[in-house]
């Protein structure tokens, strides 16, 4: 063997090559977990109109889903337990905006007659 031939890639030359491609790699990783939070994100606010109403309707449901279920276990089925739910909270609807409404109206011109 030629004494002037030495083992190639060298140790150092060895770890300074996976050091860069381990430092590549990293930046790589964070370009594509950014433009993947950045597609995400834009996905988002594109559906946001329709994914408000899911996610209170998905609330609503988590919150209401143990009073059906003590509902329907006596005489009532659960379709109508839901029916009877839904009737409770438009009339509470309702009430809170025959409440609500005649004080605005009032607060309302009464400003009017002060400005």
């Amino acid at each position: 063997m030629n004494t002037y031939m030495t083992e190639y890639p060298t140790p150092w030359q060895r770890k300074t090559m996976w050091a860069a491609l381990t430092a590549l790699f990293v930046v790589f990783l964070f370009v594509i977990l950014g433009a993947a939070i950045w597609a995400g994100a834009n996905v988002i606010s594109f559906l946001q109109p329709i994914l408000i109403p899911v996610a209170i309707a998905m609330i609503l449901t988590y919150l209401l889903d143990p009073l059906v279920a003590k509902m329907s276990r006596g005489t009532l089925s659960r379709t109508k337990a839901v029916a009877f739910l839904f009737v409770i909270a438009f009339l509470a609807l309702g009430g809170l905006l025959a409440w609500i409404v005649p004080m605005i109206s009032v607060q309302s011109a009464n400003f009017a007659k002060e400005v």
